[in-house]
């Protein structure tokens, strides 16, 4: 396994930039000793960690991506309540559409692959990606962590790890504004946070004025400028001078953290609701995704089977028409106005416009042409 997405992904977590700035300011070089003495985690701990991160963002993404039905499903199986409608349509409305709008896809296109992107992930969820001996990390190695050498892509890092084909559609929606990378680090920084060992890491590093909390750094640069604008009016040189000095090394900050962490932390606010997931086992997230993601394409196996081994028109019939039902759920119109079609023209009498009124018949039109039933 690389060990540069450990680096990529704890500098990131560490805000390294952030500590080579300040590092340079104070003369000190502390940084690698306070994680002597605090970031203690061993290479296989992190492993895990990463793994779990790792198989928790693509359980989160593959359930984003599938119909809002099976979304309901996996969140009222893992928490007997309700999923926020918002967070149904988050990955829908900031990652899906505008990647369907950007590769070109029709409507019917967007459905399968929805579908296709969906059970992939899934699938590539369960692979195990991240092991290392039980040792601690390296003085080099812990340098590594607080040391800035510009950004890496984490999505393209796992992506070289995974080591399967992946539809080349849904690698590049992993891609997409870093969608795998970005949950990746959501789940590692929420494990993180609940173990002493990092905490106590941030803080030492904030009492030896290593860090500044990014999340923040727009509102200090903000307060900062305030008090130099005081110092002016009240012509203090001594103070107006010291207040340059620190305002123009806030403002650098500010622009490290547009480039270097801004992505990730306005990701992390988005989806901060996925963090409840680590509150189940992920093998127990994985089988219900799995559960869920699988029923209908279960079902539409189990009916298209069943169509192949009718012995007369009337089996056939009903096969057709609980395809058709299926490709409803899964929201693949085109093949469930074709489905319908079959089963009418198999059995006119009973089929025909057959509780037309449950369905989204606008759609199921659209995929034909208003013309399709005359």
């Amino acid at each position: 396994m690389s060990t540069t997405i450990f680096r990529q992904g704890l500098s990131t977590l560490l805000s390294s930039a952030v500590v080579d700035i300040l590092a340079g300011v104070t003369g000190t070089n502390k940084a690698v000793d306070l994680l002597k003495n605090h970031f203690t985690f061993t290479a296989a701990e992190m492993a895990k960690h990463f793994q779990d991160g790792y198989g928790y963002a693509l359980a989160a993404i593959s359930s984003g991506l599938a119909t809002p039905e099976n979304q309901q499903g996996f969140w009222q199986t893992l928490f007997q309540s309700n999923i926020n409608r918002d967070l149904a349509t988050r990955i829908e409305q900031h990652y899906l559409r505008p990647f369907a709008k950007q590769q070109g896809l029709t409507a019917a296109e967007l459905q399968v692959f929805r579908q296709t992107a969906a059970q992939q992930c899934q699938s590539v969820a369960k692979r195990t990606l991240f092991q290392a001996d039980n040792v601690r990390f390296s003085e080099a190695e812990l340098a590594s962590f607080v040391t800035s050498d510009g950004t890496h892509s984490i999505t393209d890092l796992v992506l070289e790890q995974i080591q399967v084909d992946l539809d080349q559609r849904v690698v590049a929606l992993l891609r997409y504004n870093e969608l795998l990378g970005n949950a990746l680090l959501l789940f590692l920084h929420e494990q993180l946070r609940k173990d002493e060992r990092f905490n106590n890491t941030l803080a030492a590093l904030q009492r030896e004025g290593l860090m500044i909390d990014v999340r923040e750094i727009k509102q200090i640069v903000q307060i900062t400028e305030a008090k130099l604008n005081q110092a002016f009016a009240a012509k203090q040189l001594g103070e107006m001078a010291q207040l340059a000095q620190q305002l123009e090394r806030l403002q650098h900050i500010e622009s490290v953290t547009q480039t270097h962490y801004a992505q990730f932390l306005e990701f992390s606010q988005q989806f901060a609701d996925w963090a409840q997931l680590l509150n189940v086992q992920l093998e127990q997230v994985l089988t219900v995704l799995g559960q869920v993601l699988g029923q209908l394409t279960q079902a539409e196996a189990l009916f298209s089977n069943a169509y192949q081994q009718a012995s007369n028109d009337e089996e056939r019939a009903l096969s057709q028409f609980n395809l058709f039902q299926v490709f409803i759920r899964q929201q693949v119109y085109e093949k469930a106005f074709s489905a319908l079609q079959k089963a009418i023209k198999l059995n006119p009498q009973r089929y025909a416009l057959h509780n037309v009124h449950t369905y989204d018949i606008q759609r199921i039109l659209g995929a034909g042409g208003f013309n399709a039933f005359s």
